[in-house]
Order: structure tokens, then sequence, then C-alpha cells
């Protein structure tokens, strides 16, 4: 039998019909406008710092009620060195020469800086909302507010989140009780180190910009809030640790 080649198949069929498209040279994108009303998943700042990072969620203070943006303290309390009242804006400086202040800052866990050990279990803050100011508990891109809470955290667990600079993205915790330790500013001249327990790693689902992002199971039942990441993995807070810290709570897709 004669053998077929495919060129000899393709010289026999005629010309083939393509069709170029044009796209351009493609780049990440990031979220960097202005959210009116305020919604989870956008970039937020300190301008005093210069610095960027996510409102994870919508909450209420349980002392009186008030409306609150929540996300880490190392992006909205300058690692803790800020004072009660500074300005939050949106987007960040980083994002816009003139952003728009948004809340101020109105609570942050203080970190405890030791030499050994692992005494922190949050980095968080919240900035209550300045008058006027509305918002949404809608998480960007998700369109619903988080479903609830849980505690049920377990390996080969699958977890999302909606950051400001790389939008929706999914991860798979690896471990349960991680410890890590980082070196924060303890002033402005002198950075000391800060250990962390009890911990959630991931893989590799954030980038920097995106501390402060509400973590979800897949159920979109809040889980954590992501804080701190390397190349190859991403750590989140257990989110009933930071409301407790906080003495806040969520606002639920139920409440609406």
């Amino acid at each position: 039998p004669k053998r077929v080649d495919a060129a000899d198949v393709a010289a026999d069929s005629g010309p083939i019909t393509t069709d170029v498209i044009e796209i351009g040279r493609l780049d990440t994108e990031l979220f960097t406008g202005s959210s009116d009303p305020l919604t989870p998943g956008v970039g937020v700042g300190n301008p005093i710092d210069d610095n960027v990072g996510t409102l994870g969620a919508i909450v209420r203070r349980r002392s009186d009620n008030a409306l609150a943006m929540l996300s880490n303290a190392h992006v909205l309390a300058r690692d803790g060195l800020s004072e009660i009242g500074e300005p939050i804006v949106q987007p960040s400086t980083r994002d816009r020469r003139d952003p728009d202040r948004v809340a101020h800052l109105a609570q942050f866990q203080r970190f405890e800086f030791t030499d050994i050990g692992f005494p922190n279990l949050v980095d968080a803050a919240i900035a209550e909302l300045d008058g006027g100011r509305e918002s949404t508990e809608h998480i960007r891109l998700l369109g619903h507010a988080p479903k609830g809470i849980t505690k049920n955290v377990r390996r080969g667990m699958h977890v999302h989140k909606i950051g400001r600079t790389s939008d929706l993205t999914t991860a798979i915790i690896q471990d349960v009780h991680f410890r890590l330790q980082f070196r924060l500013r303890r002033t402005t001249r002198q950075r000391r180190r800060v250990g962390f327990r009890r911990q959630v790693m991931c893989t590799r689902f954030t980038a920097p910009g995106d501390s402060g992002s509400l973590v979800l199971s897949s159920t979109g039942r809040a889980v954590g809030l992501h804080f701190a990441g390397s190349t190859t993995a991403s750590v989140f807070n257990r989110i009933d640790h930071v409301l407790d810290a906080l003495d806040i709570d969520l606002v639920l897709e139920s409440d609406t």
C-alpha cells in the first residue's frame, strides 16, 4: 500500500484559511481604580506610609455597631506605628496621586516583639468609614458577601480570595498549625522579630498588594485573612482569631 504523508494530505486538501487577531502586548491587570461604594477586594492604604493592601471585608464593631473596613495592621496601621484616627485612602497613593480619604484608623492588634517564641496570632486592623461614605459587603468579582464563617480548616481544603493585585485566585491548604517569623518595624528606624503561631499555609495564590484579602472556603464561608507570602506559599490568620482580637463581626450575606 502507498504511504500517505501529512504533507500530501495538506497539499491535496487545498488552501487552509487562517485568521490572525492582533491583541497587543499582554500584561498583568491590577484593580487600581476608585470604588464607590467601597467594595471588598479593592486597594486601600495609609498615605503616611505610601503603601498598598486590600480591603478584605466590611465589618461591624460589636461595641457600637459602627461599620468599618477590615485589613492588616501592616496595611492600615503602618506595622503598628500609627496613631488612632490616621486617614485611610482608596485607592492607595501607589495607585493614584490624589486618592480619596474614605476612612480613619479605628483599631489594630499590636504585635509582640520577641527574640524567641511565637506569641502573635493576627495581623489585623479596622478603619471606620468616614461619614456619608457608602459601602457594600459584596466582594468584588464574586458579587456576594461572605456566606458565613467557619473554623473548620484542614489540609487539602480548597480556598479562594479576591485581592487588589491578583484578583480571584485559588489555593490548597497545606498546613493548619504553621509557625513563621519575620521582621517588622518596632520604631521608624528599627526592625524586630515577630513570631506567629497557629497560622494556615497554602499554595501560593497571592501577590504584593493582596495583603488583607479575605480568604473563603469553596462554599463562600470566611476562613481567614491573608497577610504574608513567599515565592511558593501564602499564609493567612484564622478568621475567628481576627474577629475576637478586634471585637468585630463580618457583615454576612444573610444580614442583607
